[in-house]
């Protein structure tokens, strides 16, 4: 396990088997070799205390070092990340501001549309012009 997670990070093209035993590849890269370095990493994190309960038969201090390792060399790399993504979600955000009165203004449109449209069916209802029994369409119901 620790050797896999020492050499995650000079690759990008990673082999996976599939339940049925089945080997396929995958090509990884930016934003989601960074999630899938780091998941992989920092959660060999969770592993630790369970082989501290080895120690007294073997010992597993050189394994913990070098996951400590690898999360030490993956931590800037996720702290990058996180600011990167902190600076796209704000200008998502003032994007999506500046949309939003757009597409309230969309949404009053369409509610006045389908109000009228309904309005109109019943009518038509009413007047016997539409006879609902008889329409395939679902959009027109």
């Amino acid at each position: 396990m620790v050797n896999g997670m020492e050499g995650i990070f000079d690759n990008k093209n990673f082999l996976f088997k599939s339940r049925r035993g089945k080997s396929y590849s995958v090509n990884i890269e930016g934003r989601v070799l960074v999630d899938f370095i780091g998941e992989k990493i920092s959660g060999a994190l969770d592993f630790i205390s369970k082989m501290l309960e080895f120690e007294a038969i073997t010992s597993v201090r050189s394994f913990i070092d070098r996951i400590e390792y690898c999360n030490k060399k993956i931590q800037p790399i996720l702290f990058e990340e996180l600011n990167i993504l902190s600076i796209e979600i704000l200008n998502l955000t003032e994007e999506k501001n500046i949309l939003w009165p757009k597409y309230e203004q969309f949404i009053k449109m369409n509610n006045s549309y389908n109000d009228t449209r309904n309005e109109l069916k019943s009518v038509m209802v009413s007047g016997g012009q539409l006879n609902l029994e008889k329409i395939d369409n679902e959009k027109l119901v």
